[in-house]
């Protein structure tokens, strides 16, 4: 957050990624059971389509971060080149 100016972060749906983060990490701390078989994941009951509904809205939202953070690096290296260029 501190890299991005705040009127954009307040633009993202940060509330949901952190929501999610904490439910899988309620559900399984060891980062284990929904990757592979016989490691507690199918104990839970879960519906594949949210999951996919909610995994592809954290996606979108990471990945407009990190365009964002390659645009501001892309913008401060280019007005470095202009300082130096005096």
């Amino acid at each position: 957050m501190p890299k991005i100016d705040p009127a954009v972060w307040a633009s993202y749906d940060i509330p949901f990624v952190e929501k999610c983060i904490m439910e899988f990490d309620d559900r399984d701390k060891k980062g284990s059971a929904f990757r592979y078989p016989q490691q507690g994941g199918e104990r839970f009951d879960y519906d594949f389509a949210y999951f996919r509904r909610g995994m592809e809205h954290v996606y979108q939202i990471l990945e407009n971060i990190t365009t964002y953070l390659i645009e501001q690096h892309s913008e401060n290296e280019e007005w470095e080149e202009i300082q130096n260029s005096f």
